[in-house]
């Protein structure tokens, strides 16, 4: 096989013999053909009636294809429309270079071959560089035999391909016969993939696209990688650019120990108000055995099915048309395999879709149908869903002249709720339920010193279904109650000053604003008869909550000269601290405030809720962090902290962590006893060198049990054209009484090459950012 420098040498010399002219009397020695048009000839012989002889640095174009070829001899048969060549054969087109020892051409049918080539065919000049290490997007190609089959197709026997244009190519694919079709694609069968002339990988055939566009139909280069749990793996995708609007991507995993898995992504966007994202994938696992903290467990043959997306749809008349779905038929198969801690660890499956519009001037209606599966374990589980809801909404209008306004909400509510155990349904308290809910707004805000906005709201609710001595039965019920409320703001303290010392910002402005929140509920009867489902069922009536609280914020303005949408310009808010509390008349009420955190429990209620602080501090544009605790000074218990922090600095580098701390207790509205926790989590990524070589690392801990739940470290280099990516990824869940798969590692590897993307599979291969994002660009 010819070897890609020993041909690029030969190919340089070539290019000089067309430097070589001859007198034009040289050139009228021999009749001139009618689909050749002659440059130039040492010596021109007419060897038979239709046999032209041209040698001595031979220029000559073919007129019908209008591509130039040069030699050291050629001959041409008027006749057969046949031409050969010989000696330093440069074949030059529009788009493409071969350069040959010998060549046989149709001039008609616009065919031939050329022995022993070299060849060069350039991408197009809208191709982002970037793709091909900054150079040309340039495809080289070489063979004991080039065949033109076409006016831009070729097929290479016992040959290579390669887009790297370095003089010592880093990578290049050698074949038993490559198609190349210039501006569209290469087809290669019994490829060998060689990074710096060491085989890597064999593929039966291959599809290289060489596409024009930015988005190119074609086989990605595959995930390499190895699981404690599914032992070596395989990922292949194929993506088909449909059209501009649309594209398809199908995937095949491989998995040594369990069996392989295969599904497709479809995306599409068929107007400015209507796209979607849809992946479906089936996971075949065999029967088998892998090991769990020293110990084997038995794995049945199982076959499951995985569905996300989301689409939106615009329809006539205004509406608009969502759904979604995140579900799965086998939750335990979609942990094991799973790399995404969220999607690993969620014991979740839900799906919904929602129609939406306005009918009529300040008006809307909305159609839900919506489930959502909690499990609390391998089978057993509870489900919560609208099947379906329907509201009717008017928004806030002005009553005339009149500084009053009213709004209403109203709504229809099929609520499903029953718990799964064994496959078997228990505990069905679904029931139907309606709602009316009026209201009259009335601000008072003619004081600059003082605010307040006031409204009465007023519930009227319907059950098909009611509770008698704790058992639900078929009896309905009806509740009404009025919901008054009173907002009173005002700042007690405004300062500004101009600061000429500060490079960022022309003056400062502190504000201190108390806000006071009385809320009055009206009683109402029987109320140990509601089935409590959704929040608003576990109102409790005649209670009185006053909430207080004082907000401190100091903010900044940018200096003039800054430009009008400029980043960071305008005001900026640098640093706001809150701080709220609620006491309620009735401490029953205390226990279901959503506003607080520790609310919604089965303790003791009190009079007080827990202090609440939150701080949000932006004191440039590239750092941030936001604050929030809640103290029970009854308890003398912290009872939530939330702590969220992120950093930047310029496009190499950007970080983020979080610490989220809660003392839960046994819910009452939630289907699950949440446990007490304790988590610090951090996400950071580095990109150097002009985006050639970064990484990512991310960690879970788990800080009461004093346990690394993940670690995931990413790292990718990149050269000129070519990349590699590796992750490393280890997780410890034995703290979780859902997840199946207690503890894995992964490691995965991934190559890139000029102008070919690489993707992150279904399972969440190079999902945090390190070079295989998944985007499908050539």
């Amino acid at each position: 096989m010819l070897s890609l420098r020993r041909v690029r040498r030969a190919a340089s010399g070539a290019c000089l013999a067309l430097a070589v002219t001859v007198p034009p009397a040289a050139a009228q020695a021999a009749p001139v053909a009618s689909d050749i048009r002659l440059g130039a000839a040492a010596r021109q012989e007419r060897l038979g009636l239709d046999h032209i002889r041209y040698s001595g640095a031979v220029e000559l174009e073919l007129v019908s294809q209008g591509v130039r070829l040069s030699a050291d001899v050629v001959d041409y048969y008027l006749d057969r429309h046949r031409l050969t060549a010989e000696g330093h054969v440069v074949f030059v087109t529009p788009s493409s270079r071969i350069s040959a020892e010998r060549a046989e051409l149709d001039t008609q049918a616009r065919t031939g071959t050329f022995f022993t080539a070299f060849g060069s065919a350039s991408v197009s000049d809208k191709v982002d560089k970037s793709f091909f290490g900054g150079q040309e997007p340039d495809a080289f190609f070489y063979g004991e035999t080039i065949e033109k089959l076409g006016p831009d197709r070729y097929r290479i026997r016992k040959g290579g391909f390669t887009t790297c244009i370095q003089p010592t190519p880093r990578w290049e694919v050698t074949a038993h016969s490559v198609t190349l079709t210039v501006g569209k694609r290469a087809v290669l069968t019994n490829a060998v993939l060689k990074v710096k002339d060491v085989p890597l990988f064999y593929v039966p055939a291959m599809y290289y696209p060489i596409n024009q566009d930015d988005r190119s139909t074609g086989f990605l280069l595959p995930i390499y990688g190895s699981s404690d749990i599914r032992g070596s793996t395989i990922s292949n995708a194929f993506f088909w650019a449909v059209d501009r609007s649309q594209d398809l991507t199908l995937m095949h995993d491989w998995f040594s120990k369990t069996g392989h898995g295969y599904g497709g992504e479809y995306r599409y966007v068929a107007s400015q108000g209507s796209n979607g994202e849809v992946r479906i994938y089936r996971l075949d696992e065999r029967a088998t055995t892998y090991r769990q903290n020293g110990v084997d467990v038995p794995l049945a043959a199982t076959d499951s099915v995985d569905l996300r997306g989301a689409v939106v749809q615009a329809l006539p008349g205004g509406f608009r048309a969502r759904g979604s779905a995140d579900f799965t038929t086998d939750l335990a198969a979609r942990q094991r395999y799973q790399q995404d801690v969220n999607a690993a660890t969620s014991p979740t499956r839900s799906y919904q879709g929602n129609v939406s519009g306005s009918v009529g001037r300040g008006n809307s209606i909305s159609a839900t149908y919506a489930s959502s599966e909690v499990f609390y374990g391998v089978d057993d589980s509870r489900t919560i869903g609208s099947r379906p809801r329907v509201q009717f909404t008017r928004a806030l209008t002005r009553l005339g002249r009149l500084p009053l306004y009213v709004a209403a909400t109203s709504e229809y509510a099929g609520i499903s709720r029953f718990d799964t155990v064994d496959g078997a349904r228990t505990a069905d308290q679904s029931l139907g339920r309606i709602d009316a809910t009026p209201s009259l707004q009335f601000p008072l805000t003619k004081w600059p010193f003082l605010s307040v906005r006031s409204s009465v709201t007023w519930h009227h609710t319907w059950w098909t279904e009611s509770l008698a001595s704790g058992v639900q039965t078929t009896d309905p019920f009806y509740r009404q109650y009025a919901d008054l409320r009173a907002t009173i703001t005002g700042p007690i303290l405004t300062r500004v000053w101009d600061t000429p010392g500060l490079g960022f910002a022309e003056r400062l402005k502190h504000v201190i604003e108390p806000e006071v929140i009385v809320q009055r509920t009206t009683g109402f009867e029987d109320r140990d008869r509601i089935v409590p489902i959704e929040s608003g069922d576990y109102v409790y009536g005649g209670t009185t909550s006053i909430t207080y609280g004082l907000t401190n914020r100091l903010l900044a303005r940018r200096r003039a000269g800054a430009a009008v949408g400029a980043k960071g310009a305008g005001t900026r808010e640098l640093l706001t601290v809150q701080l709220q509390q609620t006491h309620y008349s009735d401490p029953q009420a205390s226990t279901v405030d959503p506003s607080y955190s520790g609310g919604f429990t089965d303790r003791a209620g009190s009079r007080f809720s827990p202090i609440a602080m939150s701080v949000r501090a932006n004191a440039t544009d590239t750092a941030g962090a936001t604050l929030r605790v809640e103290y029970d000074p009854e308890r003398g218990t912290l009872e939530a902290l939330q702590l969220n922090g992120t950093v930047s600095a310029g496009t190499w580098l950007s970080s983020s962590s979080g610490w989220s701390r809660r003392l839960y207790v046994a819910s009452v509205l939630d289907p699950l006893t949440r446990q007490p926790s304790n988590f610090l989590s951090s996400r950071t990524s580095v990109t150097l060198g002009r985006r050639h070589v970064g990484g990512s690392y991310q960690f879970d801990l788990n800080v009461s049990d004093r346990q690394l739940v993940q670690q995931r470290l990413g790292l990718f280099y990149n050269a000129q054209c070519c990349g590699l990516a590796l992750e490393y990824q280890t997780f410890n869940y034995t703290g979780s009484s859902i997840t199946t798969v207690t503890r894995d590692r992964r490691f995965n590897v991934s190559f890139t090459l000029a102008g070919l993307g690489s993707f992150s599979n279904v399972l969440g291969a190079f999902g945090i950012g390190q070079g295989a994002s998944g985007t499908r660009r050539y």
